[in-house]
């Protein structure tokens, strides 16, 4: 994979979003950070999260948080 190239693919093993609705789906207004220094913890956190809606913002280390 290519630095930058995203690896969220919505044909992935995760479920719809709008079979969840209620029970899993989040408002796309609601925003979550995903910290973590691995890079392909944060990746795969992030993709999951942003696939039921969810504005991801991630960081590496807290002063990348902060």
């Amino acid at each position: 994979m290519k630095k930058g190239e995203s690896m969220c693919n919505k044909n992935q093993a995760f479920p719809d979003p709008a079979s969840n609705v209620g029970r899993w789906s989040a408002p796309t207004q609601l925003s979550v950070l995903v910290v973590d220094d691995d890079e392909s913890i944060r990746n795969m956190i992030g993709c999951a999260l942003s696939l039921v809606g969810f504005k991801v913002v991630k960081a590496a280390n807290g002063m990348q948080a902060y």
